[in-house]
This record gives C-alpha cells, sequence and structure tokens, in this order.
C-alpha cells in the first residue's frame, strides 16, 4: 500500500467523529471517543484508516436505535495501538459472525447496503499490518457489537512530537 506516513490515529479518530457527529445527533445517538494524548502513530495511509472508522461509525449508525451509544477508543497496549468502535445496538448474531467479513454478505437485509464495507475494511486493516476482531452479543447486559482494529505502534520519538513553547 502506497503513501504511507507516520498517523496520529487519535487525530483520524477525531476527523471521522466530527464527520459522523451530526448523523448521530439527528439519530439520537450518543457518539464519544476515549482516548489519551496525541501520538499514538502508526505507519499508514492516512485517507485508508478514516475509511475504516467513516465504514465502522456507519455500520453502527444504521444498525443502532435512538438514544444507543457508540464509542470510539483508541489505545495503546505494548507495541500495538488499538482503535475500537463499539455501540450498544441490537449486536450481530452469533451464526454470521465468522461471514460477516465476507464480500457481498449481509446478515441483515431489512437496511440498505452492498455487503461490502466490512471486506474493505479487513482488506485495508490486513494492508497496514493489523488485525480485525468483532465481537457482537444480541442480548443481556452487554448487548451490541465492538470491532477492534489493532495496528502496529510507531515508537514517538523526539522529532514526531511538537515543540514546547
Amino acid at each position: 500500500l502506497s503513501d504511507k506516513t507516520i498517523v496520529d490515529l487519535i487525530l483520524v479518530a477525531e476527523e471521522a467523529i466530527a464527520e459522523m457527529i451530526l448523523l448521530a445527533e439527528r439519530q439520537d445517538n450518543h457518539l464519544t471517543l476515549v482516548c489519551g494524548d496525541v501520538g499514538l502513530n502508526v505507519y499508514a495511509n492516512r485517507d485508508k484508516l478514516k475509511q475504516v472508522l467513516l465504514n465502522l461509525l456507519d455500520n453502527s449508525l444504521t444498525y443502532c436505535l435512538a438514544g444507543d451509544a457508540i464509542t470510539v477508543t483508541v489505545a495503546e497496549e505494548n507495541d500495538t495501538i488499538l482503535c475500537t468502535v463499539a455501540d450498544t445496538g441490537n449486536g450481530i448474531p452469533q451464526q454470521h459472525l465468522a461471514r460477516i467479513t465476507e464480500q457481498f454478505y449481509r446478515a441483515d437485509r431489512q437496511h440498505p447496503g452492498s455487503g461490502l464495507g466490512l471486506a474493505i475494511v479487513k482488506e485495508i486493516v490486513k494492508q497496514h499490518d493489523g488485525h480485525l476482531t468483532i465481537t457482537s452479543s444480541t442480548e443481556g447486559a452487554y448487548k451490541g457489537t465492538c470491532v477492534t482494529i489493532s495496528l502496529p505502534k510507531i515508537p514517538v520519538s523526539s522529532e514526531n512530537l511538537p515543540e514546547k513553547l
């Protein structure tokens, strides 16, 4: 994948949320970002990562009901940056989870879509040497879907830090 640069995943998440916040508010969904300081860097194509997050947010907004919450979390775990999009929507039935990232596969035919979104997400994450994990529950206290992208972290060096005033 060409056009890879050092990208702060928190900034990409903020941009994606900014693009989706009005739709979330219109649908009475609560969209929040949970993260630490800037500096959670990955070597990536910024536009492709943003496409991944926009797709995941769009899926959550499509399948959530009014009042549901969507939380984007960007965190560091050892030498990995984790970006999670979790919602309190209806969840994905277990029989669909194994195939949900296949091209043209759709678990819910009630909503419009091509069934390509998660297949594209999976491919982009793979192109970034990352992993995609999807968990979901349709009942109980933890009802909803959680999609986690794990990407290799680039250590923050002195040249990457903004100058102090």
